[in-house]
């Protein structure tokens, strides 16, 4: 009887709905400037948008309006050109171009693989004294990669094609900003969609509740 309870909690779960921050699929010929701000960091940067796809030449960047601050989730699709251009995640931006061409914030750079950097809200070098790499999977061209990221103020875990990739700590001085998405590299990177999102407070509860029945029974059976 637990386990049924469980299993239907679960099936709950599955179906409650998140409570959506921000989306685009980026119909249309024109920037949603509602939902976003664009910065051309270099001369020759760019940001294209044509049949569902945003394309982002050169440093090209698309910033958020919206601040996000404590638990949300970045989730899409992104492709690249070549192997070596990198699309590239801000979290907890504020804005402004650091010194070094990137953006002010938490960087997340899917090159051949993911590398990250963080950099603060002062023109000095990067928070964890450079760049990281993570070991996983090679990012190739011509390919759609699902991402989600999840976010809070404690932690950063990240998901490409449903495997993470890693979880760390969130240690960047700044617990809130806008989101941006860019192309590091001198050609071109594409954004196919995006959202930011919470989960319902009831998918938290049932979660909760799942855990709990779960834990009942498992005593039930040591007793």
């Amino acid at each position: 009887m637990c386990q049924l309870l469980a299993a239907l909690l679960a099936l709950f779960c599955c179906r409650a709905t998140a409570q959506v921050l921000l989306s685009d699929s980026f119909e249309g010929s024109v920037i949603d400037s509602e939902k976003w701000n664009v910065i051309f960091p270099n001369e020759n940067s760019n940001i294209s948008l044509q049949e569902g796809i945003l394309g982002s030449f050169n440093r090209g960047v698309v910033i958020s309006k919206n601040v996000f601050s404590n638990s949300y989730i970045v989730s899409g699709t992104f492709k690249k050109s070549q192997l070596l251009e990198a699309p590239s995640f801000v979290l907890m931006a504020d804005g402004q171009v650091h010194s070094s061409g990137a953006l002010v914030g938490f960087n997340l750079v899917f090159s051949d693989y993911l590398q990250f950097l963080s950099y603060p809200e002062v023109d000095s070098p990067p928070n964890n004294n450079g760049l990281d790499l993570v070991e996983g999977p090679t990012f190739y061209p011509f390919i759609d990669y699902d991402f989600q990221i999840n976010i809070t103020d404690d932690l950063i875990e990240i998901y490409v094609d449903g495997n993470q990739l890693i979880s760390l700590g969130n240690q960047f001085p700044r617990k809130y900003g806008h989101i941006a998405f860019f192309n590091l590299g001198d050609n071109f990177s594409e954004l196919l969609d995006i959202q930011v999102s919470v989960p319902e407070p009831c998918s938290l509860s049932l979660l909760l509740a799942g855990g709990a029945v779960l834990a009942a029974a498992r005593r039930r059976r040591l007793v």
